[in-house]
């Protein structure tokens, strides 16, 4: 499992948001997340391969969420259990129980 922090790395934050229970933290390269993931709001079980992070309830350092790796990330928003992002090429992402949407495509991406 690949972890991040920004106090040890030389990483630069675009965009944060914070929800309920969560962090969302998007980089030039990845986004972030960190905090409860009970009902998935961290989006850890979005298209994962390499570990089952989908089973992680808590995060205290931040994760990359799968199914944004290498997206350009311009803006976040988290509700209390969601979080909703906007990519560079003005597609949208949401992610709710750990499903993403990619909105107006219908395409999803789940556990």
């Amino acid at each position: 499992m690949q972890f991040f922090t920004l106090l040890n790395r030389n990483l630069t934050s675009r965009v944060v948001a914070c929800g309920e229970e969560h962090t969302i933290v998007a980089t030039a390269h990845d986004v972030l997340s960190c905090g409860s993931n009970e009902r998935g709001q961290l989006g850890l079980g979005l298209g994962s391969e390499e570990h089952d992070v989908a089973s992680v309830t808590h995060s205290q350092v931040l994760m990359p969420v799968p199914g944004l790796r290498n997206k350009s990330v311009v803006q976040v928003v988290c509700g209390s259990m969601h979080t909703l992002c906007v990519t560079a090429q003005s597609q949208v992402c949401i992610w709710i129980d750990g499903v993403i949407n990619r909105a107006g495509s219908g395409a999803t991406n789940g556990k």
